[in-house]
C-alpha cells in the first residue's frame, strides 16, 4: 500500500512539473517599455506543438498564427498597447518577444 502511495505521488509531482513545464508568468516589471500589453502580467503557453497564447483576466488570447488559425481564442489585439514610438498611429507594440517566450516551451 505504502509503495502505491509512493509512485501515486511521483507520478503526481512528474504531472505538476511537465505542466508547469508548457507555461511561464510573465509580467510588466520583466520587459519594461517593451512590455505590448494594456495588462500587468500575464502567462504565455505553448499548447501541442507550437500554439502559442496568452492568458490574462481569465481570457486566452491567441498569439500567434496557429492559435489564430484555431478559432478557439480571442483576439490579442484587445489587450495590446499602442507603440510609443510612433505617437498618432495605430501602430501596436511588438509580439515577438511574448511569442519567442511561448515557442521555448514548446515541444519539438
Amino acid at each position: 500500500m505504502i509503495r502505491l502511495f509512493q509512485i501515486a505521488g511521483l507520478f503526481l509531482i512528474l504531472l505538476a512539473y511537465s505542466c508547469s513545464n508548457h507555461s511561464k508568468k510573465l509580467n510588466k516589471e520583466q520587459y519594461g517599455d517593451d512590455w505590448p500589453f494594456n495588462v500587468q502580467s500575464g502567462t504565455v503557453q505553448c499548447i501541442g506543438e507550437f500554439t502559442i497564447v496568452f492568458k490574462a483576466n481569465s481570457e486566452i488570447y491567441a498569439l500567434n498564427d496557429a492559435a489564430r488559425l484555431s478559432g478557439e481564442y480571442k483576439n490579442i489585439r484587445e489587450i495590446l498597447r499602442a507603440d510609443a514610438n510612433y505617437p498618432g498611429r495605430k501602430i501596436m507594440m511588438d509580439l515577438s518577444l511574448i511569442e519567442f517566450e511561448g515557442l521555448k516551451l514548446c515541444d519539438r
